[in-house]
């Protein structure tokens, strides 16, 4: 709930001040407070508000999902995992958009944007490596589970021996 607040939070703050600045007066064919971005890069404009916009719509979901959890899923089963494949999707791709907007609203030389590329190719690494990991480790934990442990087959009436008396 921390995370999609906080990602909500600023990716809110970033619509309403855009990376560029928004131009201050009328002149020169620019309406005051329209973004200075979209009108001089303007596909790195369009990157940044279509990623920010992901992110914060994102983030509302999830607020969403952990605010009003169906009440079915209060029991453990499969509408519970895939409830969690949601929750989970919807984290990361909150926190994609937000590493876009970052990417694209940033960088204004070659050089900021070398550094802000190794960034993005780092995480996406590290997800990619964590993901992996994750599946190895979830197909070991699934065959290690020990099988149901067979019952001896049941004794002959001849094989029992009586009960001494009491």
């Amino acid at each position: 709930m921390l995370l999609g607040i906080l990602v909500g939070s600023v990716t809110y703050q970033a619509g309403l001040e855009q990376p560029g600045g928004a131009w201050q007066n009328s002149s020169g064919g620019h309406e005051a407070g329209d973004p200075v971005m979209h009108d001089n890069r303007r596909p790195r404009y369009l990157a940044f508000f279509y990623t920010n916009s992901t992110s914060f719509m994102a983030s509302v979901m999830v607020i969403l999902l952990l605010l009003v959890p169906p009440k079915q899923l209060l029991r453990k089963d499969r509408r519970l995992k895939r409830w969690l494949v949601v929750m989970n999707t919807t984290i990361v791709l909150d926190l994609l958009g937000l590493l876009g907007a970052y990417a694209a609203g940033s960088s204004r030389g070659w050089k900021t944007s070398v550094y802000v590329l190794l960034l993005v190719i780092g995480v996406l690494v590290y997800m990619a490596f964590h993901l992996v990991l994750s599946c190895i480790i979830g197909k070991r934990s699934q065959s290690a589970q020990p099988l149901p442990a067979e019952s001896p087959p049941p004794a002959k009436p001849e094989e029992t021996a009586p009960d001494p008396p009491v």
